[in-house]
């Protein structure tokens, strides 16, 4: 096998992207979406145990295979893994954390996909997003206190309205300090 690095995996995904680069609604296709998805996981399936940048460079490609699939092909059963996938390979990453939250926003406010399970998941990422920002540098670039308004509308869609209140008195103290 040869040797696998960035270089690699950055050609194989511009390969598919070209393949597939003004896919859209045609996702919602079931034997479109069925090819997609079997071409991404023969990309994915090349790369076993990634590391580094290689790593990295998956678990965006996989983030993008999901979002694409859910919003685009409206499928969550298939794209919702990836998201997964991604956050197994990267879960230290801000923006895969962000990009999985801002896919399940409007899921969850929907009383026809707010399953426990993709609420969980929501809860999980804006958590991870504002202890993320540890710094007020962070916390300012990425908005916290507005995560904190996000997180307590999770949390009342979740039925847990002291936990709403604690995130809105969060929200207020921070925005209260810039």
């Amino acid at each position: 096998m040869a040797e696998i690095d960035i270089e690699t995996i950055n050609a194989d995904i511009a390969e598919f992207n070209a393949k597939y680069k003004s896919v859209g609604r045609e996702l919602q296709d079931d034997k479109f979406r069925s090819q997609y998805l079997a071409d991404a996981e023969a990309v994915v399936a090349k790369y076993q145990d990634p590391d580094g940048e290689v790593r990295s460079g998956l678990g965006k490609f996989c983030q993008q295979i999901g979002c694409w699939t859910v919003v685009y092909g409206q499928d969550l059963e298939h794209g919702i893994p990836y998201y997964h996938k991604s956050l197994r390979l990267c879960p230290d990453s801000y923006d895969i954390h962000y990009g999985y939250y801002t896919t399940l926003e409007e899921l969850v406010s929907n009383e026809k996909y707010s399953t426990p399970e993709l609420v969980q998941d929501t809860i999980d990422c804006l958590k991870f997003c504002i202890d993320y920002c540890d710094t007020p540098e962070l916390m300012a670039e990425n908005q916290v206190d507005y995560l904190y308004l996000d997180l307590a509308e999770v949390y009342r869609i979740a039925g847990q309205p002291e936990k709403a209140a604690e995130c809105e008195e969060m929200a207020d103290e921070i925005g209260g300090e810039e």
